[in-house]
């Protein structure tokens, strides 16, 4: 069945305009009423896109948060029903962006382009680096005494949650990483940051650089000092003269006692408050290695182990940790330790596996293979090993590679 359009008279389907596609869009020109020009502003320096009124943000080019930001500054298409969007392909040196919009009206879909001409707009952190005022807060990081695997865990989660990504620079110091910022709100939110998955105590300082009385204005540089907890798995530790070994370490501290087997959790506010009663005895770059001989579970849900040394010596500890024949192991040497004078010990005191002791690993961080970096990789979850070394191959996949050749 067709009908005939009211306005020009060719043969159409039926429709609630009673027009063909040509009249309704002739009598509805959309296009009309859309503005096909606008201005964007971007920062030559970062190339970053201002965001009204006053932040700056990072888009990548031809990407999709890109088109919803373009498409958000054309205040004249808000209300309309675009079905489809895309970038007409334009050189990112050329400032000039080309977005193709179907807008559909009456059930008729019509095609607009819409045209942005990017303009210079400097931002106030290149602005600041030009002029060469580089940072105005700073966030100094520090654990006393430092542990390798404790800076290696933060490199990497921070890396994973990109919370360096408005740091102006990053340096490393003794025991610690100082980490600049253009603006406080930024270290604050990165002091958060930190305060969230480790276990951390703050302090504020300000400095005055400059002022103006006409004005009433001040020109501050603030410094954050962030304490991070003195602890790193596996340590061993004396709390109130007893034997504690570190289990976990994140916003709070996990021991285990040696004694009776039983976890002990320490929140970071109860740490800072009464650090006297914690005392770091050793850690695990003192520890020796053994492999495991026998062991056997005894009555009081323990094991017995006998262990030998890289020197043949042979030794029979109780751990509560279990271990299978054939194991290396690490563990404290006790024997001689002036730390451990006042404590009733064995003459090792074992606290992990180290089956990955000689096992290879090609790594994608410029860092030296040693015990404590093969400490972290056994530790990390997936996504941080990610970052640190390549990914193996199933054992099935290798099998198969291995008859195709």
């Amino acid at each position: 069945m067709t009908i005939l359009c009211c306005n020009c008279g060719i043969h159409i389907s039926p429709n609630n305009t009673n027009m063909c596609e040509r009249c309704i869009i002739s009598k509805n020109n959309i296009s009309s009423n859309i503005k096909t020009n606008t201005v964007i502003e971007s920062c030559r320096g970062c190339e970053r896109y201002f965001v009204p009124p006053k932040s700056f943000k990072e888009y990548a080019w031809g990407s999709q948060d890109l088109l919803l930001f373009c498409l958000s500054r054309n205040k004249t298409v808000k209300k309309l029903n675009i079905v489809d969007a895309n970038f007409v392909y334009t050189e990112e040196h050329s400032m000039r962006m080309q977005i193709e919009v179907k807008i559909e009206t009456d059930g008729v879909i019509q095609p607009v382009t819409l045209n942005y001409l990017i303009r210079n707009k400097q931002c106030g952190d290149c602005m600041r680096t030009e002029s060469k005022q580089f940072w105005n807060s700073v966030v100094q990081v520090r654990q006393h005494p430092s542990n390798t695997r404790t800076f290696l865990y933060l490199e990497q989660l921070i890396k994973l949650h990109g919370a360096h990504l408005n740091t102006s620079n990053i340096k490393s110091r003794k025991e610690g990483i100082d980490f600049f910022f253009t603006n406080k709100t930024n270290a604050l939110k990165f002091t958060k940051f930190l305060e969230n998955f480790y276990g951390v105590k703050v302090r504020e300082s300000n400095r005055l650089i400059s002022e103006d009385r006409s004005n009433n204005t001040t020109n501050m540089k603030s410094t954050f000092s962030c304490i991070l907890l003195p602890f790193c798995k596996d340590d061993l530790v004396s709390i109130s003269k007893k034997l504690f070994l570190v289990s976990k370490v994140n916003s709070s501290v996990e021991f285990i006692d040696l004694e009776t087997g039983t976890v002990k959790i320490v929140t970071n506010k109860q740490f800072f408050g009464n650090e006297q009663n914690y005392i770091k005895l050793l850690s695990s770059k003192e520890a020796n290695e053994y492999d495991v001989l026998i062991i056997t579970e005894n009555k009081e849900g323990f094991y017995d182990v006998t262990i030998v040394d890289d020197c043949d010596r042979v030794f029979e500890v109780k751990t509560k940790f279990k271990f299978k024949e054939g194991d290396r192991v690490l563990g404290y040497y006790a024997e001689g330790k002036a730390v451990l004078d006042e404590f009733v010990t064995d003459d090792v005191i074992l606290f992990r596996k180290y089956n990955n002791h000689s096992k290879e690993y090609v790594l994608k961080v410029n860092k030296e293979m040693d015990r404590e970096l093969r400490l972290f990789i056994e530790d990390a979850d997936k996504d941080m090993k990610h970052e640190i070394i390549e990914e193996e191959m199933e054992d099935l996949s290798k099998k198969f590679i291995s008859v195709m050749k």
